[in-house]
């Protein structure tokens, strides 16, 4: 497998997740698929997955194999802002202006909101 710490995830105002090799300095992959700037990404060392938050109101999870989407997430209804990792359980939690949720980890299952 692949060393996925010798990557760099960049999200941007062009709708795109980038993913980049830190020793090499080239682009692997141009995740694309969102309709609006991508705020906020986050990996797990153990996965080689992606899961990327949008303006556009998703979140989607990408499979860094194929660079290919997996799963889409459609539960907010304003612009997903930032993203977490929870520090024990494997899970999420995803923040819009409106309000934060959790998802379970690796498929993002919806687990509740947050207030």
């Amino acid at each position: 497998m692949e060393e996925w710490h010798q990557k760099l995830l960049t999200g941007g105002r062009d709708s795109v997740c980038r993913v980049w090799d830190i020793r090499t300095k080239m682009q692997i992959f141009a995740l694309t698929g969102h309709d609006n700037t991508v705020c906020s990404v986050f990996t797990r060392p153990t996965d080689p997955q992606v899961v990327t938050g949008s303006h556009d109101t998703t979140i989607k999870f990408w499979d860094l194999r194929y660079g290919k989407t997996m799963t889409t997430l459609t539960h907010h209804k304003k612009s997903v802002r930032a993203m977490t990792l929870h520090p024990k359980e494997n899970a999420f939690a995803s923040a819009s202006a409106d309000n934060t949720k959790k998802f379970s980890l690796p498929k993002g299952e919806f687990c509740h909101n947050m207030l």
